[in-house]
């Protein structure tokens, strides 16, 4: 039987929608960060990867990276040992993953290099897409500039560790505070819509959220919940949005575009990105990862 270990906590809503899709074609296993260090670990380098008395990875495994999860902190031991102990699970987690011949959807060091914002847009552009105008700076002077030329928005592209602001308008009170941080500004595309694309493999898979007058440009800021994207099938991104996966070395991804009088604009893309809120995903993307998950798997 085929064997799949999904990177991913036991709970995660994502992981259990798709085990529910392989079903019976596949043993499905379990293992993340926070079960790395709660349940008895035994890795054997290029041999197998042992929790709880399971052997969750041998060679020949197909891995899914969906979500490493977090090493709970320890109350007994310091801040310093506390991070440490985190980093130390996730080497050797990682380690012991890497030191097998297993099958990556996908590899882990593809998805940390295509979660950069700036690779992400360097590399729509070189698949043909339309996206923002951008800068990174910390010169006040470049960022009036560009202030003039553009209605601008700032933006954080990193993982936002304890804190992860949403995307807003940039006026020049908010210009003298650049010299604090290099900080990414970008043109800001009004639009008509929202386009949330997930790709799977050679297919593509769009949903489509109207704009309201007067709400935040962040579609996540009034609707958290994603409840007004609608299932629209290709309205012309999806090529672009495999092209673009593929040239960053994933077989899956989840991407935001917005659609515009003029065609359709990129924004970004997230390799591991969330898909269950959007209405029927569960079964659309659901299979379809499941069907790409046991296709890279052997018996």
């Amino acid at each position: 039987m085929t064997n799949l270990l999904f990177v991913a906590p036991y709970d995660d809503v994502h992981a259990r929608v798709v085990a529910d899709h392989v079903g019976s074609r596949a043993d499905v296993q379990y293992i993340d960060l926070h079960a790395a260090v709660t349940k008895p670990l035994y890795i054997g380098p290029g041999e197998h990867v042992t929790s709880a008395g399971m052997r969750v990875a041998v060679s020949g495994t197909t891995v899914w990276w969906r979500r490493t999860g977090f090493v709970p902190p320890d109350d007994r031991t310091s801040n310093a040992e506390n991070r440490l102990r985190a980093e130390e699970a996730r080497a050797q987690l990682v380690g012991g993953l890497l030191s097998l011949e297993v099958t990556w959807v996908d590899h882990p060091g593809v998805v940390e290099t295509a979660e950069h914002t700036l690779l992400q847009l360097a590399t729509a552009r070189r698949a043909g897409a339309v996206t923002p105008a951008t800068v990174v700076t910390s010169d006040p002077d470049v960022a009036r500039a560009w202030r003039d030329q553009y209605s601008l928005i700032a933006k954080s592209i990193s993982s936002g560790l304890g804190i992860a602001p949403y995307a807003d308008h940039v006026d020049d009170d908010i210009l003298d505070l650049v010299p604090n941080a290099p900080t990414l500004l970008q043109e800001h595309i009004t639009g008509t819509a929202d386009f949330r694309v997930v790709v799977v493999a050679d297919r593509a898979y769009v949903w489509r959220r109207a704009k309201v007058p007067g709400e935040p440009f962040d579609w996540r800021n009034p609707d958290p919940s994603g409840a007004g994207f609608e299932f629209v099938g290709d309205p012309g991104v999806g090529a672009l949005a495999i092209d673009i996966t593929r040239r960053m070395g994933l077989t899956y991804s989840a991407q935001d575009w917005v659609e515009t009088p003029t065609g359709p604009v990129f924004l970004e893309s997230n390799p591991v990105g969330q898909w269950l809120f959007l209405p029927g995903s569960a079964n659309v993307v659901g299979p379809a990862l499941a069907d790409h998950l046991l296709a890279h798997g052997s018996s």
